[in-house]
């Protein structure tokens, strides 16, 4: 039977709804596939508070972005997800060879996330790790020493195998800032003890770098005792170690380090890139004043050095 022109018209609409209808629901179908969560494996070295201040920080910077955090065991592999984030050195030590997905480092020196990549990675997936290393910048160190302590000339350094080859640009940035570096060993042929008295004897400060069998809780006292008796400051590199006695330090508090990692790993979800590895971004300052004080030095209050220190790196010196 001929339809009428009327019906016709209707029948052609009805088509056009129906395949309009359809294609919404596929761009719906596609849309809830391309929307599902963005998913960060983390996986901590241990369950201390630093690891677990970082953890709690990270979930709260990504849910706003809809990227997910699951947890992971040291030495586990996570497949279902996209990206990474293995905090600490016991966590990066652990993670298999094997693993192909993308990987940002946290709170790892730089010479150890060098070593993993020049002895653990295979070429293909150099390219998908990155780091936020534990360390400070050369330079920020050295700025930071001289805005704390202008008077100093000459540096003591202790340092061990594990961190002479992180030695070079740290004396060079000092040198470009008119110090002198005194370096002394501590190895074998010459104990903690004996390598503090003889870099404390030439020098007007000791530097503290990261070097865990110099600078552990165990030394720590002594270390201090030392310094204190000498009337030498110490400089440190966490907040820690001016509760116990330093005079001063830069350093990165773990809200600051997961914020730093979360612009990463925002970075790469939005890219498909990982930025390159990275010196920490935030940093706070810690003076101990009784310390300062009782040795007679005269020191900025924290936040004074802390807003010359960002001003300074932002190039108003």
């Amino acid at each position: 039977m001929r339809q009428s022109p009327f019906n016709s018209c209707l029948s052609n609409l009805q088509k056009v709804i129906f395949c309009s209808a359809g294609g919404l629901l596929l761009s719906c179908i596609s849309f809830v596939v391309y929307a599902a969560p963005f998913t960060v494996g983390i996986v901590l070295s241990d369950q201390s508070q630093t690891y677990q201040t970082i953890n709690e920080k990270m979930g709260k910077e990504l849910a706003a972005d809809n990227i997910q955090l699951i947890s992971g065991r040291v030495g586990e592999e996570l497949p279902g997800a996209n990206l990474l984030l293995v905090v600490g050195t016991k966590a990066a030590d652990a993670l298999p060879i094997s693993t192909t997905q993308p990987v940002i480092y946290l709170l790892l020196q730089r010479k150890h996330y060098e070593t993993l990549l020049a002895h653990r990675m295979q070429s293909k997936t150099i390219a998908l790790r990155s780091a936020v290393f534990i360390e400070q910048s050369s330079e920020r160190q050295i700025n930071f020493l001289k805005l704390a302590l202008p008077q100093v000339k000459d540096v003591g350094i202790l340092y061990s195998a594990n961190t002479a080859s992180n030695l070079d640009v740290l004396r060079s940035a000092a040198k470009a800032h008119g110090l002198s570096t005194n370096l002394v060993e501590v190895s074998e042929r010459l104990t903690l003890s004996d390598a503090l008295d003889e870099v404390l004897e030439e020098s007007d400060v000791l530097f503290a770098v990261p070097d865990s069998s110099i600078y552990s809780s165990v030394t720590v006292r002594n270390l201090m005792f030392s310094t204190y008796r000498s009337g030498k400051p110490l400089i440190a590199y966490s907040a820690g170690y001016v509760k116990a006695g330093a005079s001063a330090a830069v350093f990165t508090t773990p809200a600051q380090f997961a914020v730093q990692a979360a612009g990463m790993v925002r970075e790469y979800a939005r890219t498909g890139s990982l930025p390159a590895a990275q010196y920490p971004k935030y940093f706070d300052v810690a003076v101990n004043e009784d310390v300062v004080r009782s040795l007679g030095l005269s020191i900025r209050s924290a936040d004074v050095l802390q807003a010359e220190l960002k001003r300074v790196e932002r190039g108003n010196p």
